[in-house]
């Protein structure tokens, strides 16, 4: 599995990027500062994966907006944009260049722009840009993961289990809480 991996791991991070975003960018940027990648190969797959992906959703809901919106919603669905439109004025392409940094807004924001009928040269222009701003921040942070996991050695079972101690201590406050608001009602 591993040696699958190491042979085509220009493809996994296209493909991750594509579909999961985030989580394989943090992952192969740390695998990168344990030597196992490139973080220049990294940064040019993750790039080519997450534009690839946008652009791909921008088309996709551009072409197919029309038969997904129910005449029920269509009050709700412009009211949306109306406030986005506040937002991002007669420019709303500027907004990916800092969307990425907010989680679970990329497709929403993606598919704003193709309502909106964003042109598409503009589109992956601001794309690109915004995509090369946050790989500048996820690549160092998971380049930073790999080097600490690589520090931490035999002492990361140790802090996993304190992890665990904090995570079970906060469910044990919680559900006495909760144990004790539903017997006092």
């Amino acid at each position: 599995m591993l040696s699958t991996l190491a042979l085509h791991k220009s493809w996994v991070i296209f493909v991750g990027t594509f579909f999961l975003g985030e989580s394989v960018v943090l992952a192969s940027s740390a695998l990168a500062a344990q030597g196992s990648w490139s973080w220049q190969a990294v940064a040019a797959w993750a790039f080519l994966g997450t534009v690839v992906s946008d652009t791909f959703w921008f088309r996709s809901v551009g072409a197919g907006v029309a038969g997904l919106v129910d005449r029920r919603d269509e009050g709700r669905l412009q009211a949306a944009a109306d406030r986005l439109e506040r937002l991002t004025g007669e420019h709303p392409h500027r907004a990916l260049l800092f969307v990425k940094f907010l989680y679970g807004t990329r497709i929403a924001s993606i598919s704003y722009m193709a309502l909106r009928r964003v042109r598409l040269a503009k589109f992956v222009g601001f794309d690109s840009v915004g995509t090369a701003l946050w790989l500048a921040v996820m690549i160092p942070i998971g380049w930073a993961i790999g080097r600490g996991l690589d520090r931490f050695g035999t002492r990361l079972r140790e802090v996993e289990w304190a992890i665990l101690g904090v995570v079970l201590a906060a469910a044990t406050v919680k559900g006495l809480r909760s144990w004790q608001q539903t017997r006092k009602a």
